[in-house]
């Protein structure tokens, strides 16, 4: 039980403990692999992120049908992750007991995703319905159809009734302030009807929403040129500067090596190029190293700081970057054995020791001085062997979690340029 104490206690101040935090990084990827699993799941994740939640579910549904049965090399964390994001409960939209609900997008088995959805209530008679619901992440939606409720419309009757109806359910949505659900009854009123000054009021609608000032340009560049009232002619270029200036974001990459191109939607990024909101793929290519992509999503008014780490360039006969790995962990083999071996040495040195010190206190006509001393000088050399094979095994232990965290000793070039970019997403 003593030698195993001082065992403890040689392994407690031998060894070192090391912890390396590394910051969360933008994730590069080879554009070969853009087309793979891995590609169009990054890309699903930007779309998750950005709320564009009907692509990044239909990404998923095209992963699974592509993937078939297992074993498939799907993450399911990260794609769960997504559905936890994009896709809400459903049990709060309940149809009457004579009739059936159908809800458009993309289906999920007792769930909803996230976005403007279109329900349709199809009645035991025959009769169906529709009505307008904006579904938001985290917020499972309650909605019980009453066809007198104005935000509740008849398929039924002609062309000009239906817009009639989705027009004054537009009106209800505006006087709730729900700007999403209003921007989809003027769709459907313009569907209807294809007048085009209501992409004025599609464009007003979306931007009252903290998140629509994309939809709301795009609206107001359809409406470019088409016949709108005087008033609202008026009011356009102030509400395009005001929706411009809400959607400015600022975009630093860093790390770019000199010679490189980024090139952002397939398009070189001018110093002041403009950009569409929502989600953005860049692609770095150029100085003597493979493309890498990435994708983006920008909310409006973010200022946002990205880092690009040129991939490594592996020698031939190492294709997968792991021969560095054989010295680290030699050191720590090699060190833990002799620090293990050492560490037991010093522990009977220390019991010889103890010994020749008993020994004479039972037997004082006999001198065990020359004992003693050979038995402290063997515990001071096993010692100082045991620190040195102990101390080889930390420095392993640190080049391998170094080695491990940045694998970046072949990079294309030292440090590399930083290329501000600032535009309108």
């Amino acid at each position: 039980m003593q030698r195993l104490g001082r065992i403890v206690a040689f392994l407690l101040t031998g060894c070192t403990a090391v912890a390396i935090a590394a910051p969360t990084a933008t994730r590069w990827i080879p554009a070969t692999d853009v087309p793979g699993l891995d590609g169009r799941l990054l890309e699903a994740e930007a779309h998750a992120r950005a709320g564009a939640c009907d692509v990044a579910s239909t990404i998923v549904d095209a992963m699974r049908a592509t993937c078939g049965a297992p074993p498939c090399d799907l993450d399911g964390r990260r794609i769960d992750d997504i559905e936890r994001r994009c896709a809400v409960d459903r049990s709060g939209l309940a149809a009457p007991t004579d009739g059936r609900l159908e809800i458009d997008g993309p289906a999920r088995p007792g769930l909803v995703v996230v976005g403007a959805r279109r329900l349709t209530y199809v009645a035991a008679d025959g009769r169906r319905f529709t009505r307008a619901l904006c579904v938001a992440s985290g917020a499972p939606p309650s909605v019980s159809f009453d066809p007198d409720d104005p935000r509740t419309v008849s398929i039924e009757g002609d062309t000009r009734t239906r817009a009639r109806a989705h027009l004054a359910a537009a009106q209800t949505h505006i006087a709730a302030e729900r700007w999403c659900e209003a921007a989809m009854a003027f769709e459907a009123v313009r569907a209807q009807i294809p007048r085009p000054g209501l992409m004025w009021n599609i464009a007003l609608a979306h931007s009252k929403r903290p998140d629509g000032c994309a939809a709301a340009l795009a609206a107001l560049d359809a409406s470019h040129g088409v016949e709108i009232g005087p008033a609202a002619r008026a009011r356009m270029p102030s509400t395009r500067e005001a929706l411009e200036a809400r959607c400015i974001a600022r975009l630093i990459v860093t790390g770019v090596p000199p010679g490189s191109t980024l090139d952002i939607n397939g398009a070189p990024m001018p110093a002041n190029g403009q950009l569409a909101a929502g989600v953005h793929r860049l692609e770095v290519s150029g100085a003597g190293h493979p493309a890498q992509v990435t994708w983006l999503a920008l909310s409006p008014g973010e200022r946002r700081q990205v880092t690009y780490t040129p991939p490594t360039i592996r020698p031939a006969d190492d294709p997968d970057g792991l021969g560095w790995l054989w010295a680290p962990i030699a050191a720590v083999g090699l060190g833990l054995a002799a620090g293990g071996a050492f560490t037991a040495l010093a522990l009977d040195d220390l019991d010889a020791h103890d010994a020749a010190v008993e020994a004479a206190r039972r037997d004082p006509t006999r001198s065990y001085l020359s004992a003693q001393r050979a038995a402290l000088s063997d515990f001071d050399r096993d010692r100082t062997l045991a620190g040195i094979g102990w101390g080889l095994a930390a420095a392993g232990a640190v080049a391998f979690a170094l080695g491990w965290g940045l694998d970046s000793a072949i990079a294309p070039t030292p440090g590399g340029a930083s290329l501000g970019v600032e535009g309108r997403f």
